[in-house]
């Protein structure tokens, strides 16, 4: 009855009045946050993660006054690729866990499109969809466990003379990303020649 907003926390109202010997009449309301006016991503992750390991981000969303407006749609993106997609849940804050297996540094992004129900608000809502970053993160390979033959095997030559192609290894993790720094040896078992490093 004083004008005063309806917190977008509790989307139904009730009041009851009553008069000493007649009786009681109730009244209802229901109250929507405003139209969206914002939207930020977040990170709840460490900024750095080996592969493999899930990757967590939000995304809020807002009306002019600051209450949290729920059931929007959330397309959560990690290096431009779709990661899933969300209904907003209570309270505007939703997220979401995803993982790679691809070593690298990628931008986490919040597509965010229009609720389900219509909010209704004085100002006119921003252009939707929005898309806006929850952070970046870079995703480090995991332990050796393979080396493989990268180039130089089964050449013909002629001696005293070095070979054409460079003997080549790779060493990687479980899912196939290079791991940079490990110790590797070149060793002549038979044949005699010699080594160029």
């Amino acid at each position: 009855a004083d004008g005063s907003a309806i917190p977008s926390s509790v989307v139904a109202k009730r009041m009851v009045v009553n008069a000493t010997g007649i009786g009681q009449v109730e009244f209802k309301a229901r109250a929507y946050p405003g139209a969206m006016r914002s939207v930020t991503g977040s990170m709840t992750t460490a900024a750095s993660l080996t592969v493999g390991t899930g990757v967590n981000w939000c995304a809020t969303v807002r009306d002019a006054n600051g209450f949290a407006v729920d059931s929007a749609t959330i397309t959560y993106t990690m290096g431009g690729t779709t990661m899933g997609t969300m209904v907003g849940q209570l309270g505007g804050t939703t997220c979401l866990t995803a993982t790679s297996t691809t070593a690298g540094t990628y931008g986490l992004g919040v597509d965010v499109t229009a609720p389900i129900r219509p909010y209704q608000g004085t100002l006119a809502p921003i252009v939707w969809p929005v898309t806006t970053s929850a952070g970046t993160v870079t995703l480090t390979p995991g332990p050796v466990i393979s080396l493989t033959k990268v180039s130089g095997d089964a050449q013909t030559g002629t001696r005293g003379n070095a070979l054409t192609n460079p003997i080549r290894v790779k060493v990687t993790d479980q899912y196939g990303n290079a791991v940079s720094g490990t110790s590797v040896s070149f060793v002549i078992l038979s044949g005699g020649g010699t080594l160029d490093r």
